[in-house]
């Protein structure tokens, strides 16, 4: 006589989803709250903005449809500025290829 092992219920897959939910849910709070740099009154320690320099000639504007670029090929300005800690920060010609990505919360 052979035995035959007992199928397995399938287990529920509802805890895993809540679990999930919450874990979720905690890094939203913790991005929202956690990373804002206040004080208990709800004043920043952090500088949040600094005087930025470019230096360098200015592109021009956005050429119109069918016409030649002449921006290709100009050297890039050079942007200076501060991080959050008022660290220097600058972007400048060395060569490598940049995208600078400017992005608001709203």
């Amino acid at each position: 006589m052979t035995s035959r092992k007992k199928p397995q219920p399938k287990r529920s897959k509802v805890p895993f989803y809540v679990g999930g939910g919450i874990l979720v849910l905690l890094l939203v709070a913790f991005i929202t709250t956690g990373l804002t740099g206040d004080n208990a009154n709800g004043s920043s320690n952090v500088q949040e903005f600094a005087d930025v320099t470019v230096a360098g000639s200015a592109l021009p504007g956005t050429p119109d449809q069918g016409t030649a670029d002449s921006a290709v090929g100009m050297t890039m300005p050079e942007i200076r500025g501060e991080d959050f800690n008022g660290n220097p920060v600058a972007i400048t010609n060395d060569g490598r290829p940049k995208a600078i990505i400017l992005l608001a919360h709203w």
